[in-house]
């Protein structure tokens, strides 16, 4: 190898490993860990060495808020009433990391900094005496900022690579910090208990060229809903499955999504028994399948169903013992075959099953 050869490859490799230096990385700041009681800690946060960095808050409440490298933030008691104190924080999304990149903040309580390399995965470190712990945490995209609770998420992919989530919104009763305080003395009534919550709504969202597209209303609000499941058929049809609370009695239902348009409601299970805990999954014919927990004369099954067009077959029951069994899974080869799994106590003690189609 001649000297010009050997300089290019030399840059090659370098480029090489630069470019594989420079990862994501994302870090949690927890503030205040050994507060005793309500403290501020806004400050100001600035990343070198990095393409890009911003910052998320972590258990935000009230008043915190985040302004591009500003924070205004405190810590809080656990629950209203309770005078446990809780750290607050921030987390650091950035790209472009290196092991020299240096994080830096200036807080009320006292300033510190950190570079990359002085917080491997699974080895938190503690600044200002303590008060301030860091550890680095797994990347991660938010789908929901709304101030209701976001539950059991589901999502699949489709052929043409667009990606779907489904996922359950609950609707807090508009005193819901007030109602979970704690108590230092029996209440004199229970009436502010009672008071109805918001129910639940399934809602979508679908991935394509790069961006999530705006969520799309599954179902109306104020329902007894319970899980989600996903899967798109092989006209890339986005179904959507949850169960569903008429009457005390729990049922597996449907919508279509062609686009960002719901279709028609499709109910699956019909039979007395709560049928809930849907999985699904597409075959290579382009068919969905969903399978669930269904009980029936005090007894739990796994059961499922075929998609025809824009209906789903009577359901079949998958399991055969006369235990109760437990939380399915689905998945599906390319060569048509189709295996549910599911866990039953058949045999005195939980052991894992399947059964292929």
């Amino acid at each position: 190898m001649n000297a010009s050869n050997a300089c290019a490859t030399f840059a090659v490799l370098l480029l090489a490993n630069c470019l594989q230096a420079q990862t994501p990385a994302s870090f949690r700041v927890l503030l205040g860990i050994t507060d005793a009681q309500t403290t501020r800690w806004d400050g100001t946060f600035k990343a070198t060495a990095v393409r890009s960095a911003q910052l998320d808050g972590w258990r935000f409440e009230g008043v915190d808020r985040i302004n591009g490298g500003l924070f205004h933030l405190a810590t809080h008691p656990n629950v209203t009433g309770d005078t446990t104190i809780v750290a607050n924080g921030v987390v650091i999304d950035a790209d472009g990391v290196t092991e020299s990149s240096e994080f830096v903040f200036t807080t009320a309580q006292g300033d510190f900094q950190f570079r990359a390399a002085d917080v491997p995965y699974g080895s938190g470190i503690y600044k200002l005496g303590g008060r301030v712990y860091i550890d680095r945490i797994p990347q991660a995209h938010r789908l929901a900022e709304t101030p209701e609770e976001e539950d059991y998420p589901s999502i699949a992919a489709g052929k043409n690579g667009e990606i779907w989530l489904a996922y359950v919104q609950f609707h807090h009763n508009p005193d819901h910090v007030k109602l979970r305080r704690a108590l230092h003395e029996a209440p004199k009534d229970f009436k502010i208990y009672a008071a109805p919550t918001g129910g639940d709504q399934i809602w979508a969202r679908r991935y394509s060229n790069g961006t999530w597209g705006d969520p799309v209303a599954i179902t109306k609000p104020g329902g007894d809903l319970y899980r989600t499941a996903v899967s798109v058929d092989g006209n890339g049809r986005a179904w959507v499955f949850w169960s569903e609370n008429h009457g005390g009695n729990f049922d597996i239902f449907a919508r279509v999504l062609n686009g960002s348009e719901p279709g028609q409601q499709v109910q699956i299970s019909k039979e007395a028994g709560s049928d809930i805990d849907p999985v699904a999954a597409t075959d290579a014919k382009g068919r969905v399948w969903v399978a669930w927990q269904g009980w029936r004369n005090c007894r739990a099954a796994i059961y499922a169903s075929t998609q025809n067009g824009n209906s789903f077959s009577p359901p079949v029951k998958v399991s055969n013992s006369s235990k109760n069994e437990w939380n399915p899974a689905i998945a599906a080869d390319k060569t048509g075959r189709v295996s549910v799994a599911w866990d039953s106590y058949r045999n005195g003690n939980y052991d894992v099953y399947a059964r292929t189609s």
